[in-house]
Parts: structure tokens; C-alpha cells; sequence
């Protein structure tokens, strides 16, 4: 077993959903974690409530505006021995110059990497979606470039979602460089005791951009086609955008924003949590329902959808086809025998959603012959690939 090196880790900006898992790597593997970001916060998600990573434990150093093709020449020199982890690379041309920098002094490179939005739906907003549209089209190739140049000399891409293994290996990166991964946040929320008794309404919860990428429109829809039925369920909305959208939509109320942090303290108090998103390169809110004890429907194109289906506290639903949606809650509504079933599941699914876990698996991958990094099991999906 190869001896372990300190990490650099490198991203636009380093929030909770990184942040919690690096602090785990560097308390199980007892070597520093220094994080590279080229700024603080991100505006964009600064507006969504977002705030920057309460992890005040982990190095972070702030790429400079003037001078940094100097800066990453003497970063990258004087940390040849550390492994060098580029999370989101391929999001700013900055952290592609010093991954290009960093392969070509043929250091120890990984990559942490969503998938990419297969379609043209915005993703932080709804306007310009002429220039989404050309963004679709345009990622696939420039993915098969990344390969080409990139395949051979990395390490290995710890791929968050099972779409974004399959986009690499479409791209042209080998299966056994691609490690199944995902995003972690800690579990701060008690489960509470639910019993779903009598003729109790199920209370839904949305927690995300009331955006068309999100689904919310397909929500609010089935919502209306499920209060036609007369199922008894109702939902509370949360997030930032126009909630004009909501207004006349019988069953469903709109709660605001929830403040950062305290996410599964909100979902805690509700019986389901719905997710209808048409893509979400992961979709952290999964595991923070999770975290809470609260059983999770979500589409099929929802990255963290997948893991919390093989942990058993969650199904899915084809995404658009509001049949499906329409289908699933109605049957998680009228069916309290399954709904707890998933909330049962939710208990030992959380164990596995923990930084720490994905930090041992992280050490297993990097510590291991390159060969035999692929056939390590994976703690969320039960199997080697």
C-alpha cells in the first residue's frame, strides 16, 4: 500500500458540499488538505442563499487576479509529491490552465466532475436559453477534447452520478479510471418519529430555484392533478425566484427561502421530499433529506437520485413524463406502508452519506494500484464496477 501524500485541491470556490468531505480526507489520512480557489463566493449563488463552506479547518488559498500563471507555476512546483484534486475543472478557463499545467509536470492528478447539462434549459435561471441551447450542443465535443488530451496522464475521475460516468466513457476516458462519487454534507438533524396514522395528509416538500430546470412547473402541475384526485397530500415550497408562479395552485404554499445551514432542519418537519428536476448534476438537497429522515421521489436525471435508490430511501420517476410523477406520489401518498418503508431505509442510508465515508473511499482509491482502483467496492452502489 502506497504511503499517503498531503492533497491540493483546486475549484472555482469551496462550499459545504466539498468542504465537509475534504476535512474528513484530512482527518482520516492525518496529511494537510489545501484548498486553491479563484474566489470566495460565487454571486450567483450568493443570490440562491448560498454563503461560503462553514469549514473554517481546511486551508484555503485565493488565486490572484494579476500574476497567476506565475502563481500556479510555483503552487504546482513546490507541491510536486501532494496528490492534486481539480474539483468542477473544466468551469473556469483558470483552473483549466493549472489542470493542463499540473499534467503536463506529470503530477498525481484527480478529477472531481459532475455531469454535464445535456440540455438547454438554464441552470442557475430561465432567460437566455438560446445561449443554453449552444452550451448543449458544444459540451460533448468539447469533452471528447478533454479526453484526448487528458485521458491518459490523470489519474482517475471521481464521477459525481452515474450520468457523468457515462458521459466520460462516451467521451473516451477508460472505464477504470472513473470512481464513483458524489457530493456529502454532515447529518445535523434528529430523525423524528412519523407515523403517516389515520387519514393524515402527507406533507411534500420542494426545496430548490422555482426555475424550469428544477421542474417546478411539472410540480405544480401534477400537484393540481393529484388535488383533482383527491389525495390527500399537500406542498410547501421553498426557494428563491418568482413565486407568482404559485399563486392559485390549490395544495401548495410558498414558505421563502430556507437559510444556509439549516436545510434539514426544515425538511425534518415534512413526510416527503420531491425533486422533479429535468437535470441536476447531483442535487445535494437529496442527501440533506436523507440526512433529515425524510424519504426522497425524484427524476431520473437527478445525479444524487441513483445512490439513494441503491441505499433504498428513495424512488424515481421518468423525468417530463408527468404520468410518472403523477404515478409515484400518488402511490408514496395512498401506499403509508412504502412511504415508511423509505423513511425505515433513510436511517443506515444516511450512515453512508457521511464526509467520512466518502473520505476512506477516496483514501482506498488513491492508495491503491492504479489497476485495481476501479474494482474497489463502492460504499453507495454495494458492488465493484
Amino acid at each position: 500500500m502506497k504511503s499517503t501524500p498531503g492533497f491540493i485541491t483546486w475549484q472555482p470556490v469551496l462550499t459545504d458540499h466539498q468542504a465537509y468531505t475534504y476535512l474528513a480526507l484530512q482527518e482520516r489520512s492525518g496529511r494537510p488538505v489545501v484548498s486553491y480557489v479563484t474566489a470566495r463566493e460565487d454571486e450567483v449563488r450568493r443570490a440562491q442563499g448560498w454563503a461560503e463552506t462553514r469549514v473554517d479547518t481546511v486551508a484555503r488559498v485565493l488565486v490572484p487576479k494579476r500574476g497567476f500563471l506565475k502563481f500556479f507555476w510555483h503552487a504546482l512546483r513546490d507541491h510536486r509529491e501532494q496528490v492534486h484534486v481539480f474539483a468542477s475543472p473544466f468551469q473556469q478557463p483558470k483552473l483549466m490552465l493549472v489542470l493542463f499545467l499540473a499534467v503536463f509536470m506529470r503530477l498525481d492528478v484527480y478529477l472531481i466532475s459532475e455531469p454535464y447539462s445535456p440540455i438547454s434549459d438554464g441552470y442557475y435561471a430561465d432567460h437566455q436559453r438560446w445561449r443554453a441551447r449552444f452550451k448543449s450542443k458544444l459540451r460533448p465535443i468539447l469533452y471528447r477534447l478533454y479526453a484526448l488530451l487528458l485521458g491518459r496522464r490523470i489519474q482517475g475521475i471521481f464521477v459525481i452520478s452515474q450520468l457523468a460516468a457515462t458521459q466520460y466513457q462516451r467521451a473516451g476516458i477508460p472505464a477504470d479510471k472513473l470512481l464513483p462519487f458524489g457530493y456529502f454534507v454532515p447529518k445535523t438533524a434528529p430523525v423524528p418519529n412519523s407515523s403517516f396514522a389515520g387519514n393524515e395528509r402527507v406533507r411534500c416538500i420542494f426545496v430548490g430555484s422555482l426555475i424550469r430546470r428544477k421542474g417546478i412547473d411539472l410540480l405544480l402541475t401534477a400537484m393540481a392533478e393529484l388535488h383533482r384526485r383527491g389525495v390527500p397530500c399537500e406542498m410547501d415550497v421553498y426557494g428563491p425566484g418568482d413565486a407568482r408562479l404559485l399563486q392559485g395552485c390549490l395544495g401548495v404554499r410558498y414558505c421563502g427561502s430556507i437559510p444556509f445551514g439549516h436545510a434539514q432542519a426544515v425538511i425534518a418537519q415534512y413526510d416527503l421530499f420531491v425533486l422533479p428536476s429535468r437535470h441536476d448534476g447531483w442535487g445535494v438537497v437529496v442527501n440533506e433529506a436523507i440526512c433529515a429522515g425524510v424519504p426522497v421521489l425524484c427524476s431520473d436525471r437527478t445525479g444524487a437520485g441513483d445512490m439513494a435508490v441503491a441505499l433504498g430511501a428513495a424512488r424515481l420517476f421518468v423525468s417530463e413524463d408527468l404520468d410518472s410523477l403523477v404515478r409515484e406520489m400518488e402511490v408514496l401518498v395512498t401506499r403509508r406502508d412504502v412511504l415508511a418503508a423509505l423513511k425505515q431505509a433513510t436511517v443506515a442510508a444516511a450512515s453512508q452519506l457521511q464526509p467520512e465515508v466518502a473520505a476512506d473511499y477516496f483514501l482506498a482509491c488513491v492508495r491503491a494500484p492504479q489497476n485495481a482502483r476501479a474494482r474497489l467496492p463502492s460504499p453507495w452502489y454495494g458492488t465493484a464496477k
